[in-house]
């Protein structure tokens, strides 16, 4: 018995030690000694960073750069270079801001920065990048680069993350419940969790081979570019602070945005759409659902709503007579067979062309519209 208690307490013991230690990154090892002693860029290979440092962090002039002076470093801009390494970064374990974009770096090494708050390190040619001992970056830009793998999750104090263009496969995120600004557009990214990411407000995800895509727990998110992938699912029902959706160019057959009541901007042409709901969108300006497969549209409650295309769909009645503020307004190749904007008394452009059973257009007497791109057989018709 004692010994069934025994190996109980120190199994106790071993999972919770573990549990603890799974959390705890391991212990970086010294640092070699210097060539040169007490000179951090006898450490460096790059003659520029070598005088770079020589130039700004020598401050008593005695042609060193010493360990003392390299402390005291909390900015270094490098900026257009023609750096080809930065070997030697981790003597300035002080470093808040480091701006090594635009250069040839392959490599980039910030595991001992981890004062770092800001990094850009875009329009290189790097392939791997370590952040997991920078849990104070606010800013990241790594754009432009050739990562294929980021993981953000000890970044717990980001705010800005900008890694465009690169070859992503994995963009792993945390609970970066402070991250406001996500942009990761020209990548190969086919999954993208934000579920713990509840502070964005701007997200762009566009040109990547996403296929589901959920915001529902980004309750402040004003601006989704998710344009350009594979979505066959998109998850916004509770966006009631989105202003502005750019959807075009995916495969999604529905789309519910009943819950957006501050959205003015939608963009959902070129997908399979059989149901647009936009019920509340009260303010809603700009509404762009071209080339799907609508059979039915209803703006009615669309009251702000000053351009709309929604051409090359299948609809065969569209009610357009509480949308009062509208000016630009198309709707070619479709199935309607009447159509009245006597209401929309500021209409500047129309284009009802290729409706073949369109034969009747109604305006109100008086009214002019300077452009109208009609087919032969419907006739315009006045009505008070």
């Amino acid at each position: 018995m004692k010994n069934l208690v025994l190996l109980s307490v120190l199994s106790t013991i071993l999972f919770f030690g573990c549990s603890k230690d799974d959390n705890q990154l391991p212990k970086l090892p010294e640092l070699p000694d210097l060539p040169i002693l007490d000179d951090v860029c006898s450490a460096m290979e790059d003659p520029i960073f070598i005088d770079y440092c020589y130039t700004n962090f020598d401050l008593d002039k005695n042609g060193k750069v010493s360990t003392i002076e390299a402390n005291a470093v909390k900015s270094i801009n490098l900026f257009d270079k023609k750096l080809m390494s930065l070997k030697g970064i981790e003597y300035f374990p002080n470093l808040t801001v480091l701006l090594c974009a635009n250069n040839m770096l392959t490599k980039l090494d910030v595991t001992r920065c981890s004062a770092l708050t800001e990094l850009y390190c875009n329009d290189n040619n790097i392939e791997t990048l370590d952040l997991s001992r920078c849990s104070n970056l606010i800013k990241l830009s790594c754009n432009s680069n050739r990562l294929t793998t980021l993981d953000v999750t000890r970044c717990i104090a980001l705010k800005e993350l900008s890694c465009w263009f690169n070859n992503l496969t994995k963009l792993i995120l945390g609970k970066n419940i402070y991250l406001t600004s996500l942009l990761c557009p020209g990548n190969n990214l086919t999954t993208l969790d934000v579920s713990r990411c509840t502070a964005l407000t701007y997200l762009g995800c566009n040109q990547n081979r996403l296929i589901t895509l959920d915001v529902r727990k980004c309750t402040s998110l004003a601006t989704l570019n998710c344009r350009n992938n594979e979505l066959t699912s998109l998850t916004a029902s509770n966006s009631n602070s989105l202003i502005e959706l750019l959807c075009e160019y995916n495969m999604l057959t529905t789309l519910d945005l009943s819950n957006c009541t501050a959205l003015t901007q939608l963009w959902c042409s070129k997908n399979n759409l059989t149901t647009l709901n936009t019920n509340n969108c009260k303010e809603l300006t700009s509404l762009s659902c071209k080339n799907n497969m609508l059979t039915t549209l209803n703006v009615n409650n669309c009251i702000a709503l000053n351009f709309l295309n929604c051409s090359n769909n299948e609809l065969t009645n569209l009610d357009v007579s509480t949308c009062t503020a509208l000016k630009d307004f198309s709707c070619y190749n479709n199935e309607l067979t009447t159509l009245d904007v006597s209401k929309c008394s500021v209409l500047d452009a129309l284009s009802c062309i290729n409706n073949p059973n369109l034969t009747a257009l109604w305006l109100k007497p008086g009214q002019k519209i300077p452009s109208i791109n009609k087919d032969a057989n419907t006739t315009i018709y006045y009505k008070d």
